[in-house]
Parts: structure tokens; C-alpha cells; sequence
């Protein structure tokens, strides 16, 4: 997501109404060879990553990385890569045409009985940091947690407040000012029979069902926005602002009527300085039973959702692999950016995990 100047399409979080317009950078943008596959192939049906003990994590990347570059992943565990490609779980975290580092992160973690698959999505001047702090923080809490089996839900609620705990403390021992950056987090926890969204922010998740040999693909999440009803209504009655910006319609919340800073999400990790204002980290927390018209379930950050249609990605995936498909989406999204702003792409992450 990150921190951007005010002429940049609304795609950030941070929002700074004090910064000055400045020239644009010359970029010669290339929109990279989608290679989408649109012959019909078959896909193994199968949950071997519920097996075994692995992880994958991004890294923290060179302050000097090209655009579209993909970010440096770390893989634990003997079978982490061959999980993570193929026709099993397909990802790709890709740095967007921007002025600053890869704010996007992604945590795919077995620990049998459970899958932990999440996308984060930084904003604000350390956004970075915080994402990459968050993907740390809440797999391991929520993991260890004894109580899992007996109630996920509360489980869920409790790790999320505890990631938000450590991010400040975190913050405030490494000298790290999280008072207006923070990050979206958009969880699956997966078992054999059962999948919950876990959700914050405006990354989002959605889920491909087989419907006469094609897929169908159901929203798993809603934005948090102050454009919805109950969101706006809990920022307005802690004292916050809802104000829109630049003429546009799309609003955002402020601390005061005189802030330069505005939040375009109600809920998030970090953003210390909107907490007495009603922002909070209490997920929005789903269940859903798995049955056996379920193939996929798909995680991107908003720099995917910006300018594709949940379809579009059901369309990916009728026709090509996990792997294939997490990167022929994350080139389509790449190439829309360019076809709407010339210079401006947002980080862009893709996570598919077939069920």
C-alpha cells in the first residue's frame, strides 16, 4: 500500500494533504508478458500442505529493488518450495512503480491440523516494518495457542489484540514511530474441514467454487472503509472525522478537522495515533465449512482488487495452475495499473490455496 503524494490514484492508506506536488519521476514502465494459459487443464485436488511442518515469509528487501521485482521469500522446511508451487499453494508479493520499499508481506505457515495463509499490506512511512512485524507476531501467537482446538473464534479475537500489543512495544524498543503507519492483515486458518477469514483492512479474500466445470468465485471479506454504516458510525461516535478528498468520493478518516494525516481504512495493526478515534484490530472473523465444490480460496492486497474483478481471477484459474495463475494475475494487475495512471502501481500480492 504505502505512503504516497496526493495525485497518486487513491490506492494508499496514509494520505499527507500538506505534501507539495512534485515533479514526476521518469519511469519507462513495461507492462511484463502475461503467458496466460487459456487451454482447459486439470487440477490435482488435494491438501498435502495440512501434512507437514513448513513456512514461508517474505523478507525485508534491498532499499534499491526494481519495479515489479519480486520479493525475497524465506522457506522453512524440507517440502516448503515444492508446497509452495505448481499445482499446490501459488504466491507472489511484487513491489509496485512507487518512490518507496515493498510494503506488502506474506506468511504462509503448516502446522498440522492447521494452515495459516496471510496477506498484509504496509501503509505510512514504515509500513513496511509493520507488515513485516505483523507477519512475525500474529502466525506464532495464534499457532501456540493451546486453546485452539476448544474455541478458534476467541482464539482468533486474542492473537490479533496481541499482535497489536507487540507492534507497539516493538516499535518503541527498535525506535520505529508507528503513530501513522500500520498494515491491513487478511488471514485464512485452514483445516481439513474448515476454513476462517480473519480480516482487517482492505486486502481481500475471496472463494472459487466449482460450478458446471467452471468456477464461481464468493467475496470472504468486506472492506473496512468509512463509506460503510457501521464503520463510519463507530469512528463518528469516538470523536473521529470522515472527510473526502480532493473532490473525490472516496472517504477518509481523520483525527481532527484541521489533520493533515487521513486513514482510508477503519481497521488496522499499528496506526497508534487513531486508536482513541474508534480505528481498531478486532478482525472481522468468518467460518465457512469446506465441501467438496470448494477449489480455491485467494488472498491479494488491494493492489490486485484496485482494477480486477473477483471473475477475472476465477477466469485465471479455470485455465492455468496455482503457481501460473498467482503470477499471470499479479502481471494483468500490473498491466491495469499502467492502462489507468502511466506511472503509478501499487504493491501487489497474490496468495491461492487450493482446497
Amino acid at each position: 500500500m504505502g505512503s504516497c503524494l496526493i495525485q497518486s490514484v487513491n490506492q494508499n492508506a496514509i494520505i499527507n494533504t500538506s505534501t507539495k506536488i512534485l515533479p514526476k519521476k521518469e519511469y519507462s514502465p513495461l507492462t511484463p508478458d502475461l503467458n496466460v494459459n487459456f487451454e482447459i487443464c486439470k487440477t490435482k485436488k488435494s491438501q498435502p500442505y495440512t501434512s507437514c511442518f513448513f513456512e514461508v515469509k517474505g523478507l525485508i528487501p534491498s532499499p534499491n529493488e526494481d519495479p515489479f521485482s519480486e520479493k525475497p521469500l524465506n522457506y522453512i522446511g524440507n517440502e516448503a518450495k515444492n508446497l509452495c508451487s505448481g499445482e499446490n499453494i501459488g504466491l507472489t508479493c511484487r513491489k509496485g512503480l512507487n518512490d518507496h520499499m515493498n510494503q506488502d508481506n506474506l506468511a504462509i505457515i503448516s502446522k498440522p491440523p492447521y494452515l495459516f495463509a496471510g496477506v498484509f499490506d504496509g501503509h505510512g512511512e514504515n509500513g513496511d516494518i509493520i507488515s513485516e512485524q505483523v507477519c512475525k507476531f500474529l502466525p506464532q501467537i495464534l499457532l501456540e495457542d493451546i486453546e485452539m482446538s476448544v474455541d478458534p473464534v476467541d482464539c482468533i479475537k486474542n492473537s490479533f489484540a496481541k499482535t497489536q500489543d507487540s507492534i507497539k512495544r516493538k516499535c518503541k524498543e527498535i525506535n520505529i514511530d508507528c503513530q501513522y503507519s500500520g498494515c491491513t492483515a487478511t488471514v485464512l486458518l485452514i483445516t481439513k474441514n474448515s476454513m476462517f477469514t480473519c480480516h482487517l483492512g482492505d486486502s481481500r479474500a475471496v472463494l472459487l467454487k466449482k460450478y458446471q466445470n467452471k468456477l464461481i468465485a464468493l467475496p470472504l471479506t468486506t472492506d473496512h472503509k468509512a463509506s460503510d454504516p457501521i464503520e463510519k458510525s463507530r469512528i463518528l461516535r469516538n470523536g473521529g472525522n470522515i472527510e473526502k478528498i480532493l473532490g473525490t468520493e472516496v472517504e477518509r478518516v481523520f483525527i481532527a478537522k484541521d489533520s493533515n494525516q487521513g486513514l482510508a481504512i477503519t481497521r488496522a495493526f499499528g496506526d497508534i495515533a487513531f486508536r482513541n478515534i474508534g480505528v481498531i484490530s478486532e478482525p472481522y472473523i468468518k467460518e465457512h465449512r469446506i465441501t467438496s465444490d470448494d477449489e480455491f480460496a485467494v488472498i491479494c492486497s488491494d493492489g490486485v482488487w484496485e482494477f480486477i474483478k473477483n471473475y477475472e481471477v476465477a477466469k485465471v484459474l479455470e485455465v492455468n495452475n496455482c503457481e501460473i495463475a498467482a503470477n499471470a494475475i499479479a502481471k494483468l494487475a500490473w498491466s491495469r495499473w499502467i492502462e489507468e495512471t502511466q506511472d503509478v502501481v501499487d504493491d501487489i500480492t497474490v496468495v491461492i490455496i487450493p482446497l
